[in-house]
């Protein structure tokens, strides 16, 4: 005959067991949302890019994407409903990150990935050549450049890896877009890994 007692001790132990790692688990998961990606170095400067430069009459923001990371489809909404509230002011670039060699498995998965920025000009950034130009490591960096070519922001506008909504990030590119040069403010970036450059060079401050 079943002992009750001991019947009900070990279903006990089990839902404790189940609890704990339910509750584990849904702890790693924000940890792992709310962690930025590596921030790189970005110039101070403007690198000399060879596919694009400082437009000259308004500021420059570039972008960087992995088209195959769930996290830039959140970074590029975002983008989008800022840029509307600055029709025409700035020239934006989206780098979008393509291998050297790309194989036939990598265009079938990037295939229906690809990412579209309505307000910018869309750029395949091979090997990550311009990524690397500029010293970025996460899908999702944005830099804005004033006229002369000085950084004014770098980092990500999303709250988290995959986060839609108005965020600080956000709100801080909002307010350095009318005059990048004042400062450079750096935020955190969310996203998926672009390569791994070597950081040199001096970097923003923390805001």
């Amino acid at each position: 005959m079943r002992n009750p007692s001991k019947y009900w001790t070990w279903n006990k132990a089990l839902i404790v067991a189940w609890i704990a790692l339910v509750g584990f688990g849904f702890r790693t998961m924000l940890a792992y949302h709310a962690e930025p990606g590596d921030h790189g170095r970005p110039p101070l400067v403007w690198p000399g890019s060879e596919r694009v430069r400082p437009d000259g009459k308004r500021p420059t923001l570039l972008i960087f994407i992995h088209p195959r990371c769930p996290c830039s489809s959140a970074s590029l909404t975002e983008l989008s409903r800022l840029l509307d509230r600055f029709p025409d002011r700035i020239a934006v670039y989206l780098f979008e990150f393509e291998p050297l060699a790309p194989t036939d498995a990598w265009f079938r998965a990037a295939r229906g990935s690809h990412r579209s920025l309505p307000q910018g000009t869309r750029i395949i950034d091979q090997g990550g050549a311009e990524a690397k130009r500029f010293q970025v490591a996460t899908s999702g960096h944005v830099l804005l450049y004033d006229v002369n070519g000085r950084l004014g922001f770098s980092g990500g506008i999303t709250a988290s890896r995959g986060h839609e909504g108005e965020n600080p990030s956000e709100q801080r590119l909002i307010e350095v877009i009318p005059a990048p040069a004042i400062s450079c403010a750096t935020r955190p970036v969310f996203g998926c890994m672009l390569q791994s450059p070597r950081s040199t060079g001096k970097a923003c401050r923390n805001e």
